[in-house]
């Protein structure tokens, strides 16, 4: 489980509380709505309930949150652990190759070490990403696959406007060719990104993703200290 989050996911942090925050007021109006309704005597409609849902559901859980769920799955028998700060990356560093990863975390797939992710989507089942599979599918190196995580919007960065996934991948692998894939690193892959044309001209900072590549490549990160 999580520890603290590192700095350098403050951002994403803030952008998240925000919108439960946000999330949890529109609750509380439907729910004085939901109250006004049936002191008027008037029924209450299934919608109403599922409106009241899908405000409240929120994937987000802060520090807090997280040590009370460990509390209590420890309590009911669970062996929990509780990692220094982010999980995946103590995931990535213990990951073998036979391992199988279960996430709905799309994070997991810029990790070198993983291979295999089973991302559950209902009723017990689970889509499967073999990555060497899927590499050679995308005609991409594990060097490639990482580069464009660290580039695109993650939790560690928010990549460059409007360029998205897609846009993204076309510009990797059009330097994957230009740069041979067995000698490039990702550090090599961002450098040759930044100086792409079409990335260059919006003038990103040198330094823009190097948050990102030292926790997706070397699972580096500065923790933060609770009090």
């Amino acid at each position: 489980m999580d520890g603290p989050s590192p700095a350098e996911k403050n951002a994403t942090n803030e952008e998240r509380q925000s919108k439960r925050t946000k999330a949890l007021s529109k609750a509380n109006k439907l729910l004085t709505n939901m109250e006004e309704t049936l002191e008027n005597n008037r029924k209450l409609r299934k919608q109403q309930f599922k409106t009241v849902n899908k405000a409240i559901v929120d994937p987000y859980f802060n520090h807090d949150l997280r040590q009370a769920l460990a509390q209590h799955l420890v309590t009911n028998g669970w062996n929990v652990c509780r990692c220094r700060s982010e999980a995946d990356t103590r995931i990535e560093s213990i990951c073998q190759q036979q391992d199988i990863v279960i996430t709905r975390d799309s994070d997991s797939l810029i990790y070198s070490n993983i291979t295999t992710i089973w991302r559950p989507f209902g009723r017990n089942r689970y889509l499967v990403y073999n990555v060497p599979e899927l590499l050679r599918h995308l005609q991409l190196s594990r060097a490639g696959l990482t580069t464009l995580g660290v580039v695109t919007q993650n939790d560690y960065g928010k990549g460059i406007h409007k360029l998205g996934v897609k846009a993204n991948f076309m510009i990797i692998l059009a330097l994957e060719k230009d740069v041979p894939s067995t000698a490039a690193s990702v550090q090599e892959l961002v450098q040759a990104y930044l100086v792409h044309t079409t990335i260059s001209s919006k003038h990103p900072t040198e330094r823009l993703f190097d948050s990102a590549i030292w926790i997706f490549t070397v699972q580096q990160c500065t923790t933060l200290t609770l009090s």
